[in-house]
C-alpha cells in the first residue's frame, strides 16, 4: 500500500474528523482529502513525472494541501521555507526541476521575481489572484477541477520527498526519500503506538526539517488531528499543549529546555500526553525526567535518525531507574533499530567492534531513503556494501559516534567529528558539557571548540543561559576536577540570554562559535 493509499483510506474513514487545526481554524478529512485530490487531478494533468513540486509556506493550509496533493499524484515534493535566502530558493528549484509551486498567496508574493527566472506554474490555494505576466492557478481553478477517484498508483522506488539538509562542505544536500522508505517508516510507527481516531498531534516543526513527516503523514494515516503550532509560541508552547489537548507530542530536546528554563515543565502540567518523543539531538536524562513529571502519563521517548533513514529508525523509552544508571555523558540511549533495520558498530577499517566498543553507527533497512540528488560521488561514499555483510545490502554511514551497551541499547555519543584533540589529548565535547551540567549554576551549557588557522583547536569556551560570578566559576574549575582533567575546562564561560537556533530548532553551534 503507497503513502497516498493510506492517508486516502484514513480520511476516508474519519471524514468529519478535524485533520488540521491552524490560526484558530480548522479542516476535516473531508474536505482535505478533495482539495488534494483536486490539486492531484490539476498536476496529473501536467505530466511532472519525477520533476518535484515546490512547496512555499508554513503554518496555513495551502503547504498541506499542496504535500498531499503533491503525494496524490505520485510527485515529489520539495519544502521551501519562507526563511531561505533568494540564492538557495534558486539552487532548489534548479537542482529539483521544479516545474510548479504550491502555496499561499502571502507566501509566494515575496517570491514571484525569482519564479519569473524559471518555467514555473503557480498554484495559490487560498485566494484568487493576478500574478501579471506569470503562469498561474488559483483557488477558482481548483474548486472548479474534479477531484481524483483515487489516488494515483506509485512504484516503492518513486521518490516522495527531497529535502536539503546542511553539508560539512556548506553546500546543501538534497536527500531523495522514496515511497517505500515513507511506508516503512509509518507501518514500522503503526505497531508501536495504539491512538484513537481524532487524536491531537502536535506539529513543531518548520516543513524543511523531515521530522515534519512523522508530524504530517504519521498523523494522516491514523485518523488524527495535526495541531499547527502557532508561530508566536514556538518558544514556550506550554499554553498550546494545554489549549489543543496534545496527546502525541514530538519535537527536538531544546524546545523542552527553553520550557523549563521559564518554568513551564512543572509537575502535572501536561496531562493530556500520552506519547512523548525527543529527535534531532541528545536527549538528557534530567530533561527527561522533568518531562516525564510535567507530561506525567506519558511515555518519554528518544528517538533517533538521521534525514537519510526516513525520519527515525530507533527508539529507547525512559525510565526512572535511568538516573542511577551510568549512561554515557548523561544522555539517554538511542535504543534499539526498528523492525527489519540492523545498526552494526564499525571502526576505521570498516569492522564490526565487539559489544561495549566505540566506532561508527551505521545501519541498514527499508527505510534507508535513495541517496543524494545530482550527487552520485556523496552518494556512494555514505550507502555502502561491506564486506561482512553476507547478503551485500546497503548501509549508510551515520557518521555518529556510539556503541553497544550491557542493555543492547545503541548509545550515541555525538558525531565522529565531536570528537576534538586539544593539546595532544582526545575528548569528546559531550564528555565536558555532561560535567559541568552537574552543577545547577551551569544546567543549561554548550561547548564549543575555538580554532586556529590551521583548524587546531586552540581553546574551549562554554555558553550558558546562568550567570556566573568569578567567585562561582573558580570554584567550579576547582571542584569540576574531580570529574574532569584541568585542562578541558573551558577558557572562557560566556552568558547568553538565548542560545541561537537553527531553522530546524536545534542549538546553533556555529554560531555560537562566530560570535565569539
Amino acid at each position: 500500500m503507497s503513502i497516498g493509499e493510506l492517508i486516502n483510506k484514513s480520511a476516508k474513514d474519519s471524514q468529519n474528523i478535524e485533520a488540521i487545526r491552524y490560526d484558530n481554524k480548522s479542516i476535516t478529512y473531508f474536505d482535505l482529502n478533495n482539495k488534494a485530490l483536486s490539486i492531484a487531478n490539476l498536476l496529473t494533468k501536467m505530466d511532472l513525472g519525477q520533476s518535484a513540486v515546490g512547496i512555499v509556506g508554513q503554518k496555513n493550509l495551502s503547504p498541506y494541501v499542496g504535500i498531499l496533493g503533491a503525494i496524490y499524484a505520485g510527485c515529489p515534493y520539495t519544502p521551501i521555507n519562507t526563511k531561505y535566502s533568494k540564492q538557495r530558493v534558486k539552487d532548489i528549484l534548479d537542482a529539483c526541476s521544479v516545474k510548479v509551486v504550491i502555496g499561499s498567496k502571502i507566501d509566494l508574493t515575496p517570491f514571484l521575481h525569482i519564479f519569473s527566472d524559471f518555467d514555473i506554474l503557480i498554484i495559490c490555494v487560498d485566494d484568487s489572484v493576478d500574478f501579471k505576466g506569470l503562469e498561474f492557478l488559483d483557488r477558482h481553478d481548483i474548486e472548479a477541477t474534479h477531484p481524483l477517484e483515487s489516488p494515483k498508483k506509485v512504484d516503492d522506488n518513486c521518490i516522495a520527498y527531497i529535502l536539503f539538509t546542511s553539508g560539512s562542505t556548506g553546500k546543501p544536500k538534497g536527500v531523495q526519500v522514496t515511497h517505500g522508505n515513507v511506508v516503512a517508516f509509518i507501518l514500522n510507527m503503526k505497531k508501536i503506538y495504539t491512538l484513537d481516531k481524532g487524536y491531537k498531534a502536535s506539529h513543531t516543526f518548520d516543513l524543511s526539517f523531515d521530522l515534519s513527516v512523522c508530524d504530517m503523514l504519521f498523523t494522516w494515516s491514523n485518523s488524527g488531528t495535526l495541531c499547527v503550532l502557532p508561530e508566536n509560541e514556538k518558544l514556550m508552547p506550554s499554553d498550546y499543549i494545554q489549549r489543543e489537548g496534545i496527546e502525541f507530542w514530538f519535537s527536538v530536546p531544546t524546545l523542552a529546555s527553553f520550557m523549563d528554563r521559564f518554568g513551564a515543565l512543572r509537575e502535572g502540567s501536561f496531562p493530556s500526553i500520552k506519547y512523548s518523543l525527543f529527535c534531532g539531538e541528545p536527549l538528557p536524562m534530567l530533561l527527561a525526567e522533568k518531562w516525564s513529571k510535567a507530561a506525567s502519563n506519558s511515555t518519554v521517548e528518544n528517538v533517533y535518525g538521521p534525514t537519510e533513514a526516513t525520519i527515525h529508525l530507533t527508539r529507547r523509552v525512559y525510565s526512572k531507574d535511568d538516573l542511577s544508571r551510568n549512561f554515557s555523558s548523561g544522555i539517554v540511549p538511542i535504543g534499539k533499530p526498528f523492525d527489519k533495520h540492523v545498526i552494526e558498530i564499525i571502526d576505521n577499517n570498516e569492522n564490526k567492534v565487539a559489544k561495549g566498543d566505540m566506532g561508527e553507527i551505521v545501519f541498514k533497512g527499508p527505510q534507508i531513503s535513495k541517496g543524494y540528488l545530482n550527487d552520485d560521488k556523496k552518494t556512494k561514499s555514505v550507502f555502502v556494501n561491506f564486506s561482512w555483510d553476507e547478503y551485500k545490502d546497503i548501509w549508510y554511514r551515520s557518521g555518529d559516534l556510539g556503541f553497544y551497551n550491557d542493555d543492547d541499547d545503541v548509545e550515541c555519543l555525538g558525531r565522529l567529528d565531536n570528537q576534538i584533540k586539544f593539546a595532544g589529548r582526545r575528548v569528546d565535547i559531550g564528555e565536558i558539557e555532561f560535567v559541568l551540567r552537574k552543577y545547577s549554576e551551569l544546567s543549561d551549557v554548550i561547548v564549543v571548540p575555538l580554532r586556529d588557522d590551521n583548524l587546531l583547536v586552540k581553546s574551549l569556551v562554554a555558553f550558558t543561559t546562568n550567570f556566573l560570578t568569578k567567585e562561582q566559576e573558580n570554584r567550579l574549575r576547582v571542584e569540576s576536577q574531580l570529574y574532569l582533567e584541568k585542562i578541558f575546562f573551558p577558557a572562557r564561560i560566556v552568558s547568553v540570554k538565548d542560545f541561537p537556533t537553527t531553522r530546524s530548532g536545534k542549538i546553533d553551534r556555529n554560531m555560537l562559535i562566530n560570535s565569539v
